[in-house]
């Protein structure tokens, strides 16, 4: 999953990936079980731990020249929050969290399609609308572990339920440490790779529907978006090394461990570790029968 074999009396304490795929696990297990806040102050060093929302309809647009909500006696946002208002006109504003994407027709958080997002910078995690159509119906690893079928149920029968999704979302928070100046280093959606290692676009063809190709076969005229790591095929895919090939850079160990979705799928095989889930992520017995 990770795209890194470990040596034959297991995985070296002095491997890179290694040591980041278990520093992102570790950081979560000592925040969940409520041994530590991480990173202490946020990421934005205002506040102890991620807030934790249901939709983005909370977010209210402040102009510069509006006052403070937050400080007593109060004075404009201009003079009270000048690192955030120096070049920006205005602010989507709530609990002391401040996004200035300078469009105040809507704050952006939930669009189209997406279940959630996470915003390191600001602190916070939303769970947007469209998360409880598909979720409501997914069962998850722990509803399922007992009515998996050998050679029938697939790690995608569990790709909507709720579990993976905030664990996705949890890896972007606890997968993002400092570099030695003190700047955010994330751990974001890698874009997607082809079975050859190819980067995977997306584009809307002439009757409206999404479709799929690659960097060797764009075509002029069209409009492209980046197509990221969702799903255990896609997490596969990127894992695997191609050395020699023009496309060696897009996938691998760097890659893999460097990408949410990843650490997702780890965490349901591990959790239904009473199956061999390898290679084709359709159920086996462990024992190979």
């Amino acid at each position: 999953m990770f795209g890194f074999k470990p040596g034959e009396e297991g995985t070296g304490s002095e491997d890179i990936y290694f040591i980041k795929v278990l520093g992102v696990y570790k950081r979560m297990s000592e925040a969940l079980y409520g041994k530590v806040h991480y990173p202490p102050r946020g990421f934005s060093d205002l506040h102890d731990k991620a807030l934790w929302m249901c939709g983005d309809a909370s977010w209210k647009w402040h102009t510069k020249e509006m006052n403070d909500p937050y400080i007593t006696p109060t004075k404009p946002l201009y003079l009270s929050r000048p690192d955030i208002f120096k070049v920006a006109a205005g602010a989507w504003v709530h609990k002391q969290r401040f996004i200035t994407n300078g469009d105040p027709r809507g704050v952006g958080v939930c669009r189209p399609d997406v279940f959630a997002s996470t915003r390191v910078k600001e602190d916070f995690i939303t769970f947007c609308d469209f998360f409880s159509d598909r979720v409501s119906k997914a069962e998850s690893p722990v509803d399922g572990k007992n009515s998996v079928v050998v050679g029938e149920t697939t790690l995608d029968h569990f790709q909507d339920s709720g579990s993976r999704i905030m664990f996705h979302e949890l890896v972007h928070w606890f997968g993002t440490t400092f570099d030695e100046k003190g700047d955010l280093i994330r751990l974001p959606d890698q874009q997607a790779v082809s079975a050859d290692g190819d980067l995977v676009w997306v584009y809307t063809d002439k009757v409206g529907r999404p479709k799929l190709t690659t960097t060797s076969k764009q075509q002029p005229g069209i409009s492209y978006a980046k197509w990221v790591v969702y799903t255990y095929a896609r997490c596969s895919r990127l894992a695997r090394s191609h050395p020699g090939s023009e496309f060696a850079q897009n996938s691998g160990p760097a890659m893999a461990t460097n990408t949410a979705e990843t650490y997702a799928y780890f965490a349901m095989m591990a959790y239904l570790d009473n199956f061999d889930w390898s290679g084709d992520e359709i159920a086996k017995n462990i024992n190979g029968d």
